[in-house]
């Protein structure tokens, strides 16, 4: 007999049982459990709350998430000589303790209340940010289970397909290949947020999502401003004459 992992996502709400299950009474504080197949269930509260975790939003991982899931921190000192050491453990609700291989250990001299607390905020953002990639992790799981199956790229025009309309000596021809170039780029742009918004990207993007989302936003504008433009000139976008042969 082999061991096996799961991790789910399913809906709950509060709900006092509605009849006995097996050692409960009906009555008894509890949830109700919906799943994704419309199985229905009550599971009694200690054991839902020990089981799961409450999630703000149903495709991504807040702040506020981060915040419920810290059970405690606890900021660790240790005199040697004329140094002091300090180490910020951070506790999560499942018991997982982060370490000195994820935290960083200071040895300041001549160490202040004033430190020691900006310090410790520094630090524990830090942390928070790697607990973040950690729950996005079990969001991705949860969605996709751990065989996920990439889908296929549709045959859709790429940035070399419009080379040769960048090169033409037809004014109208560029202007095609300059609105293609942004379209592919915001296409390409949109589908990296919504793997952001997932936290299924599978890379650590070192911008923020709102900065890359506000880059989307202009290139939208952008691309409004280039089709405008094409209307006046009666340019039909939705046409290419391929004469890159």
């Amino acid at each position: 007999m082999k061991n096996y992992i799961s991790v789910k996502m399913i809906k709950a709400e509060p709900c006092k049982a509605w009849k006995d299950f097996k050692g409960h009474m009906t009555g008894d504080e509890g949830y109700k459990i919906y799943y994704p197949d419309g199985y229905v269930s009550w599971c009694p509260k200690d054991i839902f709350e020990s089981q799961y975790l409450e999630l703000e939003k149903e495709d991504t991982i807040t702040q506020k998430d981060v915040d419920n899931f810290v059970a405690k921190t606890d900021l660790l000192r240790k005199d040697e000589d004329e140094d002091a050491c300090f180490r910020l453990l951070v506790t999560c609700k499942n018991g997982l303790v982060t370490d000195g291989n994820i935290m960083s250990r200071l040895i300041l001299k001549n160490i202040t209340e004033e430190k020691i607390e900006y310090t410790k905020k520094r630090i524990l953002e830090d942390i928070k940010k790697e607990i973040k990639d950690y729950l996005c992790f079990l969001l991705q799981c949860a969605k996709n289970g751990f065989k996920y199956t990439e889908q296929k790229e549709e045959n859709t025009m790429q940035l070399k397909d419009t080379v040769y309309l960048m090169l033409s000596d037809d004014y109208k021809k560029r202007l095609m290949a300059e609105y293609f170039q942004a379209d592919i780029r915001a296409n390409k742009l949109h589908k990296v947020l919504e793997k952001y918004k997932q936290c299924s990207l599978d890379f650590k993007p070192n911008c923020s999502y709102e900065l890359l989302n506000k880059r989307l936003i202009h290139l939208k504008e952008y691309l409004g401003t280039l089709k405008e433009e094409a209307n006046i000139l009666g340019i039909d976008l939705a046409v290419i004459n391929d004469e890159s042969n």
